[in-house]
């Protein structure tokens, strides 16, 4: 009975996709962590500095380049597969890739351009205009890599999803680093790191591209012709949706990652490695944000076309729960012993973030605490209304963290940037309630039932007597 009862929990999707996706995740955020130590060790504080900033604008660049697509394939491929329209599925796949190699090359040349006219006027690192190919290839590279990573997560391919996601090309780039070291070079430039990160994502790309082809050729071929005019995927469908959602992503980027733009105006070089040190430590926490919304996307889609949204809010809060308690866990963690850590991981020099890194761990367990209020607002048609709390929280937060970085030091940016994210998050819960009547959050009384639960299986486990062998005379 046991064995049927575990056979049946791993053949829901919610549980074995979400067993996959944290796998993915976790190998993901420890190469992403593992890859930064590396580097604190193969490039000077400045160099980091730079990098941690070259990082930020290809972050940025994937977030225009990729056009609001990496969500809105999601919502297209899985309403698609469940109607059984697997033309349309196929069809949405093609015209969003297509989109999205358009997107990132424009983004690439904007970026450039913008480099060497204009942004080298704010900052006073030469370095990033040396760099600037290389990280628009990193900009394009990044959009495919994250495309193709979301379309297998469409097509329920968890596994692909996550190997091509990213931790392919996590781990190639480790290697490179580490055979790097194996051959006794203790420094590198700038110049090589970034093209070595390209290089990786673009052969990531190029076999995910070749895998991606095969799975779409395996979809069962249906007839086109059934699906009415108006409910045919085709290019405008997709952009009308994607848009809103790109110009979401882009307030939520300002809102949640323009502090390292502001310090590096504001500041030298050094005080933003000190600043990204703590930023690529708090992604161990952020991982657990990203591993939930990953969980959520294909459920939201699911349970948003069937009507089912009080199943929707009852999977949220169960996954919600169960995945900010280990960052709540990771946070006592960092106020406890962060300069320690912070100092064995990266080096004594980057010891002097440990109140950035708790003022932002803090914040990242906020954005938990409320659940994937984003992504449901992004993947039920509610696009427009998260862009408005987006565009507004963003704003006054990069107000402040400008007045923060001129007037007082990186904490204080901090801070502004922790105000930002718990005020957007708390209208984002409010307005889910509004447009949906769901509320997803962490629920301290759903994990003390669990927990109750958990006791009682134990308690009558132990109370079990065994049975006494029976001996024949």
């Amino acid at each position: 009975m046991m064995k049927s009862s575990m056979v049946n929990l791993m053949r829901n999707r919610v549980v074995s996709g979400g067993i996959w996706t944290f796998i993915g995740r976790a190998v993901f955020a420890f190469s992403a962590l593992l890859s930064n130590i590396l580097l604190s060790r193969l490039l000077n504080s400045t160099e980091f500095g730079t990098y941690m900033l070259a990082f930020n604008i290809a972050f940025f660049g994937n977030i225009i380049g990729i056009l609001g697509l990496n969500q809105s394939i999601i919502r297209f491929t899985t309403e698609n597969l469940k109607l059984k329209r697997y033309s349309q599925a196929k069809r949405a796949v093609y015209i969003s890739l297509r989109l999205g190699l358009i997107g990132a090359v424009v983004t690439m040349l904007l970026y450039i351009v913008l480099q060497q006219f204009v942004l080298s006027h704010f900052t006073d690192s030469l370095l990033l205009g040396k760099v600037a190919l290389f990280t628009g290839m990193w900009i394009v590279a990044s959009v495919i890599q994250q495309l193709i990573g979301e379309t297998f997560r469409g097509l329920h391919h968890v596994k692909l999803a996550a190997c091509f996601g990213g931790v392919l090309s996590n781990v190639l780039y480790i290697g490179c680093l580490g055979t790097v070291m194996l051959l006794g070079i203790h420094q590198l430039h700038l110049s090589t790191v970034v093209f070595m990160v390209s290089l990786t994502l673009l052969l990531n790309c190029l076999l995910g591209a070749l895998v991606l082809r095969n799975r779409l050729k395996l979809l069962p071929h249906d007839d086109n012709a059934r699906v009415p005019e108006v409910e045919r995927v085709n290019r405008s469908m997709i952009f009308r949706v994607s848009f809103p959602i790109m110009l979401s992503n882009v307030a939520v980027f300002f809102l949640t990652s323009t502090d390292l733009w502001i310090l590096g105006i504001f500041k030298n070089a050094d005080q933003v490695a000190i600043y990204g040190s703590a930023v690529r430590l708090i992604a161990t926490i952020n991982f657990f944000g990203v591993l939930l919304n990953l969980v959520m996307a294909t459920v939201i889609s699911d349970k948003n076309a069937s009507g089912q949204l009080k199943e929707l809010e009852k999977t949220g809060k169960s996954v919600t729960t169960l995945l900010t308690l280990p960052a709540i866990v990771l946070v006592l963690i960092f106020i406890l012993f962060g300069k320690t850590i912070l100092g064995i991981v990266f080096g004594p020099f980057y010891s002097q973030a440990e109140s950035i890194l708790i003022v932002l761990s803090i914040g990242q367990v906020i954005n938990l605490l409320v659940g994937p209020s984003a992504l449901i607002l992004t993947l039920t048609g509610n696009e427009k209304s998260m862009l408005k709390i987006a565009s507004c929280t963003s704003v006054v937060t990069i107000v402040g963290a400008i007045l923060a970085a001129k007037y007082s030091n990186s904490t204080g940016v901090a801070l502004v940037m922790l105000m930002g994210l718990a005020i957007q998050n708390g209208l984002m819960l409010m307005t889910t309630k509004k447009k949906l009547g769901i509320m997803i959050y962490f629920s301290p009384v759903l994990l003390w039932r669990g927990a109750q639960a958990g006791w009682r299986r134990i308690y009558f486990r132990m109370k079990k007597k065994p049975r006494e062998p029976v001996l024949n005379e």
